[in-house]
C-alpha cells in the first residue's frame, strides 16, 4: 500500500516524494512553512491511517452486527423512529466502542493489542502458567 501511495506521488508530482521539507524551506514564511510541513506529512499520514483502518473496521462492522439484535435497537424501530436515527442515534454510539478502546490502548499502551508483549507459550517467570504454591513446574518447558 506504501508503494502504491509512493508511486501515485511520484506520477502525479501532487505530494513530495522524500524529505521533511522542500529544498527552500528557510525561505519561507511562517505560513509557507506550515504549508510545506503539512503537504510533506499528509502522504504518510494517510499511508498509516489506511494500514491501520481495516481491522477497526472489522471490529465496528462486529460490535454493529450484535448491537442491530439489541432489544433497544428493536424497541426504537417499534417505536416508528427513522432506520437512520436509529442507526445514527442508537446503534452506532454503542458500535464504535471498540474504536475508543483502540484509541485509548493506543495511547496508554502505543498499541491497540492488549497482548502484544504478553508470551504465554513460554513462561518468563513473572507470569505463573502453574498454581503459584507449586514447588516445582509439573512440565519440561514451564
Amino acid at each position: 500500500m506504501f508503494l502504491t501511495l509512493l508511486l501515485v506521488a511520484v506520477r502525479t508530482g501532487w505530494f513530495p516524494t522524500g524529505g521533511m521539507m522542500s529544498a527552500g524551506f528557510d525561505d519561507l514564511g511562517v505560513a509557507g512553512k506550515v504549508k510545506d510541513l503539512a503537504i510533506h506529512l499528509s502522504l504518510p499520514a494517510l499511508g498509516l491511517v489506511l494500514a491501520t483502518l481495516p481491522p477497526l473496521v472489522r471490529h465496528v462492522r462486529s460490535a454493529m452486527i450484535e448491537v442491530l439484535e439489541a432489544p433497544f435497537v428493536r424497541a426504537a424501530r417499534a417505536h416508528g423512529i427513522p432506520e437512520s436515527r436509529v442507526l445514527l442515534r442508537c446503534a452506532l454510539p454503542v458500535g464504535a466502542n471498540p474504536l475508543y478502546e483502540a484509541a485509548v490502548m493506543g495511547l496508554v499502551s502505543g498499541d491497540a493489542d492488549p497482548t502484544s508483549e504478553m508470551n504465554v507459550w513460554l513462561s518468563s517467570g513473572e507470569t505463573y502458567l502453574w498454581h503459584p504454591r507449586q514447588e516445582k513446574p509439573s512440565t519440561p518447558w514451564e
